[in-house]
């Protein structure tokens, strides 16, 4: 166990260096959320009211997560050197990680990007009668995935966006 004279000396050394890089991680962090916020603005203003309020809602909470997790994952691998931690083998491990993860979520990416295309050029809405495939019916909702469909003869439909490849508007 390190005494307190090897702490104090560890902090002399690193603990500046620490700090910068903490303070740059955290105004990047600051710069990245707000461009992303500003890009879903922008992205999102083609849709109506309640389209966009909920596309909003559904959008910025996952990006600024995703943002989140990103820039403290990178805080981390950066600043483990600082405590003595080889950091390579975690590379390896995140990297083989990253390729199960793509493949593993080929669908729910598809999906989310169609579902992005779709609300952003503003092809249909809450309430509209649409037909997709077979399936005739009125929107009822729509999540990050896809839209829910209340067919003809009350039966209710989930529809994936990345599904949908004809989409027919009455």
């Amino acid at each position: 166990m390190p005494n307190i004279t090897d702490v104090i000396t560890w902090f002399q050394v690193n603990g500046i260096s620490l700090l910068i890089t903490l303070i740059i991680f955290f105004i990047a962090y600051k710069i990245t959320a707000m461009v992303a916020a500003r890009a879903m603005k922008v992205s999102l203003r083609a849709l109506g009211d309640a389209g966009r309020a909920k596309a909003e809602f559904f959008f910025s909470s996952a990006i600024l997560r995703l943002i989140r997790l990103g820039f403290a994952i990178l805080f981390a691998l950066y600043i483990a050197p600082f405590f003595g931690i080889n950091i390579a083998p975690l590379l390896a491990g995140i990297g083989i990680g990253g390729i199960a993860l793509g493949f593993a979520s080929q669908l729910l990416v598809r999906d989310v990007i169609s579902g992005i295309v779709l609300l952003g050029e503003n092809r249909f809405k809450k309430g509209d009668k649409i037909k997709v495939g077979e399936t005739i019916g009125i929107i009822e909702d729509f999540d990050l995935r896809g839209i829910y469909v209340k067919g003809e003869n009350a039966e209710n439909h989930y529809i994936p966006f990345g599904e949908i490849r004809i989409l027919t508007k009455y």
